[in-house]
């Protein structure tokens, strides 16, 4: 993440766990040592996304709310400077198959359509 307007910096992780879905968002002021953490704003909201291994695009999309909160909380002119990462539990590992990918998959295409910068090799 890169200073902005307020001379702040701002990153993003959402934590998909088997129980629960939350996000992080940071709020980091630059410093000749590195970034020092301001706060964290919290959501959470149940079910995790591992609930949704048999529907991909519909556990995408229960992260809105997540999402939307990271959105108010990072400035319009943060965002597209501001990193997302996705952070996935042993809940979420441990599905069968490919469903685990197929909703990670669903997940980063949803990502998208969000200003944040989102790494996939994350």
């Amino acid at each position: 993440a890169s200073a902005t307007g307020d001379g702040l910096q701002y990153a993003v992780v959402i934590d998909a766990g088997s129980t629960g879905s939350r996000v992080h968002t940071y709020r980091f002021k630059p410093s000749a040592k590195g970034p020092e953490l301001i706060d964290d704003d919290f959501h959470q909201l149940k079910p995790g996304l591992s609930s949704f291994a048999d529907t991909p695009d519909k556990g995408a999309e229960s992260l809105t709310p997540l999402l939307e909160a990271a959105v108010a909380r990072v400035p319009a002119s943060a965002q597209s400077v501001t990193t997302i990462e996705v952070r996935a539990t042993a809940g979420l590992r441990l599905l069968p198959g490919d469903k685990a990918e197929d909703l990670l998959a669903a997940v980063r295409r949803f990502l998208a359509k969000y200003p944040f910068t989102f790494d996939d090799s994350s």
